[in-house]
């Protein structure tokens, strides 16, 4: 399905009536056939299709309320409509999430890498539904509101080394700051590997167990010039296994 967004009502000749109209939603095989046939042959030379396109159901105009000015505080809007349908429990700081989806946007668009086809398009330019999840995640939105008190009663009953609780206690409020506050590049590609690989490594039973082989792990896929510490890290990887559990 491919949508053109528009907070201009579309004006177009129909085929139920032959009169031009104005809607809001309008799909492809709504429109008098000649302007279907149009509209197919101007795409099959602009792509250079040996045969003209088939559009029916694919295609759709659609119209938006996004107005043109103050369009951030309508998007913050929504987005706090979706959150509060999505987890009714939980509190949101919705800034830093939208900038954390403003950034993803951001970076999506000033994408230069070439495209050569279809596939390309969707990997370099689009968001999908897993990556938006997965961006709200990285910005804090989680069905649980994690409590570092359960993090450490987990891994005192593990026997976890009394340096090593310490130390993740120290670095665990900055992590969680940072997650909100740093929708930069770095941050945000770190949170995708950590993300991933906790999803790879559930296996692994034992708390202290699966923060070693992920760090492990991460350790070897980053830049070694990002400014994070040993201990940053693990307790980035011990926020994300409990957000993937």
């Amino acid at each position: 399905m491919l949508q053109f967004v528009s907070n201009a009502a579309l004006k177009a000749k129909l085929k139920s009536d032959g009169k031009v109209q104005s809607k809001d939603h309008l799909s492809f095989e709504e429109l008098d056939e000649t302007l279907q046939s149009d509209v197919c042959k101007c795409l099959q030379k602009e792509l250079g299709l040996s045969n003209p396109p088939s559009l029916t159901g694919l295609l759709e105009f659609e119209v938006t309320d996004l107005p043109l000015r103050e369009h951030e505080t309508f998007a913050k809007g929504l987005l706090t409509n979706f959150l509060e349908y999505m987890y009714p429990e939980r509190s949101f700081r919705i800034a830093p999430i939208y900038r954390a989806l403003l950034g993803e946007v951001a970076a999506r668009n000033n994408n230069h890498e070439a495209i050569a086809s279809y596939e390309d398009l969707i990997r370099h330019k689009s968001i999908s539904r897993d990556r938006f999840d997965s961006l709200l995640v990285t910005a804090g939105v989680s069905r649980m509101e994690l409590k570092w008190e359960t993090v450490e009663g987990r891994l005192n009953s593990e026997q976890a080394p009394l340096s090593l609780v310490q130390a993740l206690r120290r670095e665990w409020e900055g992590v969680e700051l940072d997650r909100l506050s740093k929708p930069d590049v770095v941050h945000l590609h770190l949170w995708e590997i950590v993300g991933d690989l906790c999803e790879t490594h559930k296996h692994i039973p034992n708390l202290m167990g699966r923060i070693e082989a992920i760090y492990a792990a991460v350790a070897s896929q980053i830049n070694p010039s990002w400014p994070f510490s040993e201990m940053y890290l693990k307790a980035a990887i011990t926020l994300g296994i409990y957000e993937s559990e």
